[in-house]
């Protein structure tokens, strides 16, 4: 009844300011807004507070004073007019934080254009204007380390625009790390007060050559960095990371959270070695044993749910669930437009953004299938492949088993999950010759790459990694 009470004075003064709109005042619009606040701050409760009644009380008398003429004294603020406040507070910020990942994802594809073939550097100059709109936005929130790191940022690109010289690889991952580290902490906002310091030093995990060295100790220590730093953009084909998740095979890769390209030729060899283990565990050996990863990696895999940071789970449940939507419409989209390549790229994009969405709060066997599904979707954009019914059913499996994950991540079960069978068809069409037609889920397991097949994958395509959360 209150609320009803409420709803009829705000109609009631509405209808006689229509009468003559000249009567508008920076008063009335404070009133008019107060009333729609308390009504929202009821609406979003299923028990009002105490005391709403007298609050209603008061604001309609206050509206008819108004439409009489009558001089209104400020009132002091009651705890359902603060929660509603900082509800529309909430709804603003999510409205900036939206507005602030849409730019990251214009000024990431255009460095992802450029790191894939450097000649692309007149597109760079572009981004001026959307890394000036981030600033401002995050100027409007106070966050001046956030402006810092944008303005750093631009200065980097602008460098590369500058220099027709070819650009280090180091400053690529640094530039990767600083804008995946930003878009992280702007969708943190919405959910409490957390600093961008949190992203930036999120990666204190062994590098990915310790991570080699510890799967393959007769390996250089220094080879996997000089393997990323002498990687030049090539048009080989990316070679998949290992097939069992729940064994989570490539200790390498799962290290990572922002990387260069998570392949190179000794990072293929690991992961071509850790399949082969797995693949033929119930058969004589080919080759040596893979000796026995290291305690912390160890540690690393076996971390229990608790470990997992329960606010960034939060943010990464709430993305995964808009980022599987869009894939589900996306590929609606494809199979009945199996020309507009825009699809594919969009689900690409999704996986993309759940594997660096997994890895940043430690989920590292959903962050290694994304890569998976990944991989095979850059591969069919390369070389231009259309989509076929076989790529369509691997995407319609892989939507059907991260939602189901997303479900028991979110419900509190574990973080683990067999999709052996999903990623060994994901290999299967990554390593096809030619676009597979007919999809082979639910058959026996592909034999294991052999030490050619490894070989063959020393020709790598090196890209940036942005791990960006982004639902496009």
């Amino acid at each position: 009844p209150a609320v009803d009470r409420l709803i009829g004075g705000i109609r009631q003064f509405t209808a006689w300011l229509r009468k003559d709109p000249l009567h508008f005042s920076e008063a009335i619009a404070i009133e008019m807004a107060t009333a729609l606040l308390l009504t929202e701050a009821a609406l979003d409760r299923s028990v009002p507070d105490a005391g709403f009644s007298e609050q209603v009380k008061e604001a309609i008398e206050r509206l008819d004073a108004l439409s009489r003429g009558e001089q209104v004294e400020a009132v002091d603020s009651s705890p359902g007019l603060e929660a509603a406040r900082r509800a529309q507070e909430k709804e603003a910020l999510g409205h900036v934080s939206r507005e602030i990942l849409s730019s990251l994802a214009n000024i990431e594809q255009t460095l992802d254009d450029f790191f894939r073939d450097q000649h692309k550097r007149a597109p760079l100059a572009q981004l001026s204007g959307p890394l000036h709109q981030i600033e401002g936005a995050l100027s409007l929130l106070g966050e001046t380390d956030a402006i810092e790191l944008v303005h750093a940022a631009g200065e980097t690109i602008a460098g590369f625009a500058e220099d027709d010289s070819p650009a280090d690889s180091a400053a690529f991952e640094a530039l990767a790390h600083q804008l995946s580290a930003l878009g992280f902490f702007v969708q943190s906002l919405q959910h409490g007060k957390s600093t961008l310091q949190q992203f930036l030093n999120s990666d204190a995990t062994p590098s990915p050559a310790q991570a080699d060295e510890a799967v393959v100790p007769a390996q250089p220590a220094d080879a996997g960095t000089a393997a990323a730093d002498e990687a030049a953009p090539d048009t080989g084909t990316p070679v998949p990371e290992g097939a069992g998740v729940a064994g989570i095979a490539p200790e390498a890769a799962e290290l990572e959270e922002i990387d260069l390209k998570d392949t190179g030729p000794d990072d293929a060899d690991a992961m071509a070695a850790a399949s082969a283990e797995e693949t033929h565990e119930d058969q004589p050996p080919a080759a040596p044993a893979i000796p026995q990863v290291a305690d912390n990696t160890r540690r690393l895999m076996e971390s229990s749910d608790e470990e997992i940071d329960a606010e960034l789970l939060c943010i990464f449940i709430e993305e995964a669930y808009e980022v599987l939507a869009t894939v589900a419409e996306q590929l609606e989209l494809s199979r009945t437009e199996p020309a507009n390549g825009e699809c594919l790229t969009a689900i690409r994009r999704g996986f993309h953004t759940l594997k660096g969405s997994g890895r940043m709060v430690g989920l590292h066997d959903f962050g290694e299938a994304a890569w998976a599904l990944e991989q095979t979707l850059n591969r069919w954009l390369q070389l231009e492949w259309p989509p076929t019914s076989a790529l369509h059913h691997l995407i319609d499996e892989a939507h059907q088993h991260f939602s189901a994950w997303v479900v028991q991540l979110e419900s509190g079960g574990s973080q683990h999950r067999d999709v052996s069978a999903l990623l060994a068809e994901a290999r299967r069409l990554n390593e096809s010759d030619e676009p597979a037609q007919e999809s082979a889920v639910g058959q026996a397991e592909p034999r294991a790459p052999t030490a050619d097949a490894a070989d063959a994958a020393d020709i790598i395509e090196t890209t940036l990694d942005f791990d960006l959360t982004l639902s496009e």
